[in-house]
């Protein structure tokens, strides 16, 4: 029995999220909110989590009829860090995005570092 994992080469019972559900519900709140210019911090590629995060982020932008732009997905890892570094590079974009999608706890509390460092206030946070 596996927790919040699942192997395609394995049969086990698992029990998990809907990672791909819950990345597509999170983005669709950021487009029925007026953000076009969306952006991605995600995980570690190739992980069973981060796959299906990206893959329904992808998914809503394309029903919602606005392009992926590939400058807008960022990051290698589930860490702060990668959160920190990844927002510090999407607001150094020429045209950088008006909201962001974090595809992890951690890597949104190393975003939230990174606004308020460089805003020196607070990010407006939008929960849904």
């Amino acid at each position: 029995m596996f927790l919040d994992r699942l192997y395609d080469d394995l049969s086990a019972d698992a029990v998990s999220v809907d990672n791909v559900k819950g990345a597509y519900a999170a983005t669709q709140h950021l487009l029925q909110n007026g953000h076009r210019r969306v952006a991605i911090l995600q995980g570690l590629p190739g992980t069973y989590a981060n796959t299906g995060r990206v893959r329904g982020f992808r998914q809503a932008l394309a029903d919602g009829g606005i392009e992926v732009h590939e400058e807008y997905v960022v990051g290698d890892d589930f860490g702060t860090l990668n959160g920190f570094l990844g927002t510090k590079q999407l607001l150094h974009l020429p045209d950088p995005p008006t909201a962001i999608f974090a595809a992890g706890d951690l890597i949104a509390l190393g975003a939230l570092d990174a606004l308020r460092e460089s805003t020196g206030s607070s990010p407006g946070i939008s929960r849904w």
